[in-house]
C-alpha cells in the first residue's frame, strides 16, 4: 500500500504540476560593420546560440562573410534611404529562441521577410558613431563570449555531476529495497525497513521542482530524473507483489 499511495500521489504530482509559461526572450545576431560615404565593410558577427538549459544561451563571436556584407549594405542603405552613412553600425537582427537559427545570409533573408515577425520588430539599425574604436569593440564581445563559454562549461559540469549523483542514490536505494523484498523475513520491520529507500526516491523525484528558473541552466540536466524514479517505482511495485 505505500508503494502504491506514493506512486499515485507522484503520478499526480506530475500531471498538476504548474506549468510555466516560458517567455524566453529571442536569440540576437549583432553584426558590426564601419561605413563610408555609404560603402560599407564588415567587421565582425556577435551571434547568440542556444545551449542547455532553459532560456540558456551564449554568444560566438565570427567574421562576416561576403554575401552577409551585402544584406546589411542593403538593410544600412535602407534606414535612412538617400543619405551616404558613413561611421560604425551596428545591426541587430532578433530571431525565435525555439526553431531553426538562421545562419547564412539566406536564411538571415527568410528570418527577416517570415510574415510572423515584420522587419520592422526583428531589425534595428544603429549608427554607433565614428569615434568607436572597432579593435576595442571586437575585444569587448570576445571578452563576452569568453566569459559565457566559461559560464556555459561551470553549469555543464554542475548540471552532469548532480545528475550522475541523483542515479547513483537511485540505483543503491533500489538495490535496497529489493533486498528487502528478497531477505525481508520479519513483517513488523518491514515498513521500517522499506522507508529508507523509498523517501530517498521520493526526494529525488522532487528535487528537478524545487530549483526556481534562473537555476534552470543547470538543474535542467536533472529533467530526467523524476521519469526515470516512476520507471523505478513501478519496478518495485511489480516485484513486490510477486
Amino acid at each position: 500500500m505505500c508503494i502504491k499511495a506514493i506512486l499515485s500521489f507522484s503520478l499526480l504530482l506530475v500531471a498538476s504540476a504548474t506549468c510555466h509559461a516560458l517567455s524566453c526572450y529571442g536569440l540576437e545576431d549583432h553584426f558590426f560593420l564601419q561605413c563610408n560615404y555609404g560603402s560599407c565593410s564588415g567587421l565582425f558577427r556577435a551571434r547568440q546560440i542556444g545551449v542547455t538549459g532553459v532560456c540558456a544561451h551564449r554568444t560566438i563571436v565570427e567574421p562576416l562573410l561576403g554575401q552577409e556584407e551585402n544584406l546589411l549594405n542593403s538593410m544600412v542603405a535602407n534606414a535612412e534611404p538617400g543619405k551616404k552613412m558613413s561611421g560604425l553600425f551596428h545591426v541587430t537582427i532578433s530571431h525565435q529562441f525555439y526553431g531553426h537559427k538562421p545562419v547564412t545570409a539566406s536564411e538571415l533573408q527568410a528570418a527577416i521577410n517570415e510574415p510572423i515577425f515584420p522587419p520592422t520588430k526583428v531589425v534595428k539599425v544603429e549608427n554607433i558613431g565614428s569615434t568607436v574604436d572597432a579593435g576595442a569593440l571586437k575585444q569587448r564581445w570576445q571578452k563576452t563570449e569568453d566569459e559565457e563559454f566559461l559560464h556555459f562549461q561551470k553549469m555543464r559540469q554542475l548540471g552532469y555531476g548532480s545528475l550522475s549523483l541523483c542515479f547513483l542514490l537511485l540505483f543503491i536505494s533500489t538495490m535496497k529495497f529489493r533486498k528487502w523484498v528478497i531477505d525481508g523475513k520479519l513483517k513488523n520491520r518491514r515498513l521500517l525497513q522499506s522507508s529508507i529507500p523509498l523517501s530517498l526516491q521520493a526526494l529525488i523525484f522532487i528535487v528537478p521542482f524545487l530549483f526556481p528558473m534562473s537555476q534552470a541552466e543547470w538543474s535542467s540536466y536533472l529533467y530526467d530524473v523524476s521519469p526515470a524514479v516512476l520507471v523505478v517505482w513501478i519496478y518495485e511495485l511489480v516485484i513486490y507483489r510477486k
